[in-house]
């Protein structure tokens, strides 16, 4: 089955079977929304089997075939403050979950969500991410 993973500004990812254009799953990302109504564009990638989420500042891993919640972790819970309409950005480097959102740079692992670091970022003509992956990252294991 090929699958076609997309959402809206709503806070609802939709998994739909590309071949017979019918809905395999859908999860409401908003519900573990701090705003009531929250929106902003969900980031979404597909890597290892799961797809990964980066939504109103929290990151989650859902599982690609049933769309059940893997993990989840909240990047406000490290002292950031709500941004209307900023999703973030990030990307995967080496089994790290690499994500910039607000001032700061968070790596987790991509396989647990632990958190392993987080600093603050300055902007540049660069990407958040293009300077985050200038630094050397933490060893698992």
């Amino acid at each position: 089955m090929k699958t076609l993973y997309y959402s809206g500004s709503d806070g609802i990812l939709h998994a739909y079977d590309y071949e017979t254009d019918q809905l395999v799953w859908r999860y409401a990302l908003k519900r573990h929304s701090i705003q009531r109504d929250a929106e902003g564009e969900v980031f979404s990638l597909l890597w290892d089997e799961r797809v990964y989420c980066l939504w109103d500042g929290i990151t989650y891993a859902l599982d690609a075939q049933t769309g059940q919640l893997i993990w989840m972790q909240y990047l406000r819970q490290h002292g950031l403050k709500p941004l209307l309409g900023h999703s973030g950005n990030f990307t995967f480097s080496n089994g790290f979950f690499v994500a910039a959102w607000h001032d700061r740079l968070f790596i987790l692992d991509a396989w647990t969500g632990k958190m392993l670091r987080q600093r603050r970022i300055q902007y540049s003509f660069r990407t958040d991410l293009e300077i985050a992956l200038e630094e050397p990252l933490p060893r698992v294991g």
